[in-house]
């Protein structure tokens, strides 16, 4: 790819999604905190994006790599298509995951599997992705009416810290503690929570790399404490301008 800069992230314990909302030098106000997570998505303010990654996977059964594509589509009105799926190893191939946000922002989940496609509820949000430590959830915006919403106090310079509260505790955390980068809009860390304040699951951003003058990811670490898991995610292509053909985001198509 031309233009990328890959840059070592020097703050400790970084987050890897990344925001289309630009922020300016000063902290968000909490009347922001809301509009700050609704635009928060995988990859950067592109409208059309495409990328390929690498998912080296550390389970307790041994470690396993796949090569994944992603490909992400948004609307100005706020509807949204993902779709994931594996490209390598070949026998994955009918690994896939697919995501629809209409402009209400509610979403449909569809997961490709070796045993037919199946229409996903609510509560398989803490699905893995591909045997992966990433979930469904983490693969899909944010719903935003799922949390009460609230700014940490002693905020960092150059950063926002929103705490999320679930109004409905998922089977594996009931809290979620976002650090945003003010300048690039990145969500450098997330911190998963259980109840008793106990750190279930931790995503942090490790290196990210600059793209056509857009900030993105370059290598991501998703770790499980509960399981004594992790899942390193390394982004190794990106097209921020693609076109990508609507039959692409058919479920029907799975």
């Amino acid at each position: 790819m031309q233009g990328i800069r890959t840059t070592i992230v020097s703050t400790r314990g970084l987050f890897a999604f990344c925001s289309a909302a630009l922020f300016c030098a000063g902290s968000v106000g909490a009347a922001d905190v809301a509009t700050v997570l609704e635009n928060a998505h995988l990859l950067g303010p592109s409208e059309s994006i495409v990328l390929r990654a690498v998912m080296d996977i550390h389970s307790r059964g041994g470690a396993s790599t796949r090569t994944v594509e992603v490909s992400i589509e948004r609307e100005a009105d706020g509807a949204a298509r993902i779709l994931a799926q594996v490209i390598e190893p070949a026998f994955l191939r009918n690994l896939k995951f697919l995501m629809h946000r209409d402009h209400r922002g509610r979403s449909d989940f569809w997961m490709r599997t070796s045993s037919g496609t199946r229409r996903l509820t609510g509560r398989d949000n803490t699905e893995s992705i591909f045997n992966s430590d990433f979930t469904v959830e983490d693969f899909s915006y944010i719903d935003i009416a799922a949390y009460e919403l609230a700014l940490l106090p002693d905020q960092p310079a150059g950063r926002t810290v929103i705490d999320g509260r679930l109004t409905q505790a998922s089977p594996t955390h009931a809290r979620k503690v976002f650090t945003v980068e003010d300048e690039t809009g990145l969500i450098e860390r997330v911190r998963y929570l259980d109840a008793n304040g106990r750190m279930v699951k931790e995503y942090e951003l490790l290196t990210r790399q600059e793209i056509s003058g857009q900030t993105l990811p370059h290598e991501a670490v998703m770790t499980n404490h509960t399981e004594g898991t992790f899942t390193k995610l390394t982004i190794v292509s990106v097209d921020p301008d693609a076109r990508i053909p609507a039959r692409v985001f058919n479920p029907a198509g799975l």
